[in-house]
């Protein structure tokens, strides 16, 4: 038995493995996650794999992100799909070891934990991520009906279509009536298809020296926002007279489960003299004929200043029972600003959440 790098010819062998234990194939993301690796020159493996007499048993995957924080730089590692074999669950250690032990990364980031990785995590010493909004997800509804029954499908508890059509109605009419908001913002907003000087100056510009900030430069913007990709993907600009004052971007997060089709807003940053005007534009965003095929539109994690942006738009606020964000560091000194709940500005594009 040994642990050993994971190579593109392992992918079909990691994928079946993946499949026994009902969790996303690698070859849906293997894009995502070949970008990322050849971005870093290879430095930084895609992932380990745990190998017995030439069959694939376990399998840890990794994401490298850059962040910076108050001018310096950070390489986070994010994980992806631990898993292994029940029969060799006892040698999970060994690829968490080679994970651990990275070089040049400032901190590990687990953003899906389940039960068992949880406490996996807590006993190597991770912290929770300091960051309420994380534990709190925003909902602007598009369609009430399809909502109803996907929640019904999740309960697997049957209603009459009529009486579901009856309860939309009443819905609609007492929390959604429309509206008519007049928009005297003078802002206007395209589809961003190029990631070039401009949107690169808008997004130097607007860095927040004091947040925890994933950098968004070309492999932000070819991992997530690739046309190529089996997620739609959709990136925004706010224009205000031609020039760039915000930017929001949305991917595509269905549960296929339930049947529901949903948009997760992935980046949100608004210039700080545009956050009394915002509102309306990015109510036109979501109502763009683009998006008519999805049943509603989520927000997760954020600051909390922007995270409350958000909510004035947004029609529901609801608690999550998921486990929080972990994080780790081998160095003390990084933990102790990692400690720091005013630096953190995390949503589900810096995980592995929107793969």
């Amino acid at each position: 038995m040994r642990v050993r790098e994971a190579k593109f010819k392992d992918f079909i062998s990691i994928s079946k493995l993946q499949s026994r234990h009902k969790l996303k194939s690698i070859l849906n993301y293997k894009y995502k996650i070949s970008t990322n690796y050849l971005f870093f020159s290879k430095k930084n493996p895609m992932g380990w794999v745990l190998e017995d007499k030439g069959v694939i048993r376990g399998f840890v995957g990794n994401f490298v992100k850059k962040y910076s924080l108050r001018n310096k730089y950070f390489f986070c590692s994010s994980i992806n799909s631990l898993v292994v074999d029940k029969k060799y669950r006892q040698n999970t250690y060994l690829l968490l070891r080679r994970y651990f032990n990275q070089k040049k990364i400032s901190f590990y980031l687990n953003s899906t934990p389940n039960d068992s990785t949880y406490k996996i995590w807590k006993k190597l010493g991770a912290k929770e991520i300091p960051q309420s909004t994380i534990q709190k997800k925003l909902l602007y509804i598009l369609k009430i009906e399809n909502i109803i029954n996907s929640y019904l499908l999740k309960k697997k508890f049957f209603v009459p279509s009529l009486i579901i059509k009856l309860i939309t109605k009443i819905i609609n009419f007492i929390f959604f009536k429309s509206k008519n908001n007049k928009d005297n913002s003078n802002l206007d907003y395209v589809e961003l298809n190029k990631f070039d000087s401009k949107v690169k100056f808008f997004l130097k510009k607007n860095l927040e020296k004091n947040k925890l900030f994933l950098c968004r430069d070309k492999l932000w913007f070819k991992m997530n926002y690739n046309k190529k990709d089996k997620k739609k993907s959709f990136i925004f600009l706010i224009l205000r007279k031609k020039e760039i004052v915000g930017l929001i971007s949305l991917i595509e997060n269905n549960n296929d489960s339930i049947d529901l089709k949903r948009l997760e807003i992935a980046d949100f940053i608004i210039h700080e003299k545009e956050k009394f005007f915002f509102g309306n534009i990015i109510k036109k965003i979501f109502l763009d004929t683009r998006f008519k095929r999805y049943d509603v539109i989520e927000a997760q994690g954020f600051s909390e200043k922007k995270f409350n942006m958000l909510k004035n738009i947004f029609h529901l606020e609801i608690k999550l029972n998921s486990f929080p964000f972990l994080y780790k560091s081998n160095d003390e000194k990084i933990n102790k600003i990692l400690e720091n709940n005013k630096i953190w500005d995390l949503s589900l594009i810096d995980g592995d959440n929107l793969i």
